[in-house]
């Protein structure tokens, strides 16, 4: 846990250092959300001996970001966000009192990351009030707590590091994570200092949270709003 604070701090003074570096009109910052919608393809093999289905969480992703153009058509774009992964686990046992407070009904795995991600912009449509671009590169994923919560038949919640379904598939989530990213952006001035970015995005996976339980190179898709300011 400490590496990864000490990662974190780094690159937040690195990005720091950037805002009071940048050059007139070259660099932005602002704030960025996004919904991340990811398609898991799951490892069924450890819990043949029960009855179950999987639900993927609604992941989300929340941070800042920093943009410097290197000339009229090319540009580097950096940020760090806070972001959730993870998928629910609903089990249909075969008992004959459904409200058993020893039975698992739901286990559901929590792992929020620290996302770097490091795209390079290239603009290919530039007026007055739009511009548009497309963005390649690749996003680092540090892990910043993993955790299981299970609920019981009776209604009871359990928050646990490892409970039931870490147990059948004998891991914890994977510390670092490593993905390709492309994205279409948009970007909106609303003064000459404020705009908004749109950017619909899809990902790929080079590995995955929880090795055992789903399959590598998942992939996700969703679409990065942003509030922005440029430097003058």
């Amino acid at each position: 846990m400490i590496y990864r604070k000490k990662i974190a701090s780094i690159i937040f003074a690195f990005l720091i250092s950037s805002f009071a570096h940048g050059q007139e009109e070259n660099i932005s910052f602002g704030a960025i959300v996004s919904p991340d919608i990811y398609n898991y393809k799951f490892n069924d093999n450890a819990l043949y001996f029960v009855e179950h289905n999987y639900k993927v969480r609604h992941n989300y992703s929340v941070g800042l970001c920093l943009r410097y153009n290197l000339n009229a058509k090319f540009g580097i774009k950096s940020a760090l966000c806070y972001s959730t992964k993870g998928y629910i686990a609903n089990y249909y046992w075969m008992v004959m009192n459904p409200n058993d407070p020893s039975v698992i009904e739901k286990s559901e795995l929590k792992a929020p990351c620290l996302d770097v991600p490091i795209m390079f912009l290239y603009n290919f449509l530039h007026r007055k009030i739009i511009s548009t671009y497309i963005s390649a590169g690749a996003i680092t994923s540090f892990l910043l707590s993993d955790k299981e919560i299970t609920t019981m038949a009776d209604g009871t919640v359990k928050k646990e590091k490892s409970g039931f379904l870490k147990g059948v598939y004998k891991q914890d989530a994977t510390n670092i994570l490593f993905a390709g990213e492309i994205l279409f952006g948009a970007s909106f001035n609303l003064t000459k200092s404020l705009f908004i970015t749109i950017e619909p995005y899809f990902r790929y996976g080079i590995n995955t949270i929880y090795s055992n339980a789903l399959n590598a190179h998942p992939t996700s898709y969703g679409a990065v709003i942003g509030f922005n300011y440029r430097m003058k």
